[in-house]
């Protein structure tokens, strides 16, 4: 893969920097990568070669290109710290024989300055922002830790279109975002900005995004700001509590995880996976005298921006968190400031197998001991009935087994000449 041609545009009420991406080894069409941003923030915003190697770096590995070349001088840190994620990204999804990617920093050398270590005057930390409980209690606790004047206080929330995988791709659905969630980063003392990329187009399946690529399309843009900001948090979505739950040493294999993002750094610009110390019910009792996000929690991937549908696992889940702590009265983020066990029906075995989210069983089991004293054991009933297989029914079985018959259940899937995703 070439990453060339690098270069800023105007839109007239947005910048553009942008790079053509070329294919060498894969037949796939270039195209071009951009980011895009308001002029009113504009300021520090600017063509960061750094940037484009991260959007494009697992992409490339993933469709097997053999090297790749970028046309502009790349931070030496930066590619040793892919040297890295590359390699843990082969061992947890690929072929281990698969060669590593070669990168190249094509013609000049790395223009973006000396290492930083002291934040350099003017520069600020800034954080990734959706208005999920991850990225809401990494902004509130921050704001509780650092005192306005310190370099790690929050001033800037970026917000990225499409970067919730249930989201759609649209302008607009970036742009209500923005409406409903300005006031709620302001309360934090921080600006939210958004970004339009089209990124996620250089592999567009959602397995990959989830699984390899979502840490990187963040740290990409984190980059692409690199003279505004000196950190950039990434809020964890895992914690400690779930490998003692699991009685584990490490955390499963995920897009944005503690051993890969701090790897995305450059000399310029630090990124750091924060509050991996906190759980679900720690972050929730972060929110808890914090009245614009507790009303401003969004987590509901179907409806996102809008209101949460309060039905869909990840609702009831959230829910069931703010139920446990007294909190779920207390917001008007979700139709109803109660739940019951027929709610939890939604709640599936696949969310408790440790193969699929490590973290969601784990979290409903840290809920039992608070439901518990809250005198609600109908609920506590429920998740431990949700933790046990599901028998199909009757009449799926009968199916199931007239196909075993026929030797229908072998038949091939639509797609299988196509290379296969991460597992």
């Amino acid at each position: 893969m070439r990453i060339e041609n690098l270069r800023t545009g105007d839109s007239g009420e947005r910048v553009r920097q942008a790079a053509s991406v070329v294919w060498e080894d894969s037949e796939r069409v270039g195209q071009e990568v951009y980011f895009e941003v308001s002029k009113a923030f504009a300021d520090g915003f600017y063509l960061n070669p750094d940037a484009f190697l991260l959007a494009c770096v697992l992409p490339a590995m993933h469709h097997r290109e053999t090297r790749i070349v970028v046309d502009a001088g790349i931070c030496p840190g930066l590619i040793e710290g892919l040297k890295y994620v590359l390699a843990t990204m082969r061992h947890w999804f690929y072929d281990p024989q698969q060669n590593l990617i070669h990168i190249e920093s094509g013609p000049g050398s790395y223009e973006n300055g000396p290492a930083i270590t002291e934040p350099a005057k003017g520069k600020i930390a800034g954080s990734l922002f959706s208005s999920g409980v991850d990225s809401l209690a990494l902004l509130r606790d921050n704001q509780l830790r650092y005192p306005p004047d310190h370099p790690w206080f929050i001033r800037n929330a970026f917000i990225i279109m499409g970067q919730n995988i249930e989201s759609d791709m649209s302008e607009a659905t970036l742009r209500q975002a923005v409406i409903d969630f300005s006031a709620v980063t302001a309360d934090a003392g921080a600006t939210l900005i958004p970004v339009v990329t089209n990124i996620r187009e250089l592999e567009t399946d959602g397995k990959f995004f989830l699984r390899v690529n979502h840490g990187a399309i963040m740290a990409s843009v984190m980059h692409a700001f690199a003279r505004r900001l000196h950190t950039a948090f990434i809020a964890s979505s895992d914690s400690i509590g779930e490998l003692a739950f699991y009685k584990q040493q490490a955390f499963p294999p995920w897009g944005s995880h503690p051993l890969i993002d701090n790897y995305y750094s450059s000399a310029n610009l630090q990124i750091r996976h924060e509050n991996l110390a906190l759980t679900r019910l720690d972050k929730l009792r972060v929110l808890a005298d914090w009245g614009a996000g507790l009303q401003h929690i969004r987590v509901c991937g179907r409806n996102w921006p809008g209101p949460n549908c309060g039905k869909c696992e990840k609702c009831v889940r959230t829910q069931l968190g703010l139920l446990a702590l007294g909190l779920l009265d207390k917001t008007k983020a979700f139709p109803a400031n109660d739940l019951t066990a027929e709610d939890l029906n939604v709640v599936r075995v696949k969310h408790f197998d440790p193969r699929f989210n490590i973290a969601t069983r784990a979290i409903y089991y840290e809920f039992i001991p608070y439901l518990e004293r809250a005198g609600r054991d109908d609920l506590v009933r429920a998740i431990k009935r949700a933790d046990k297989p599901r028998n199909r029914k009757p009449q799926a079985r009968v199916k199931s087994a007239i196909k075993r018959l026929l030797g229908q259940d072998r038949a091939p899937r639509a797609g299988t000449d196509k290379r296969p995703l991460p597992k």
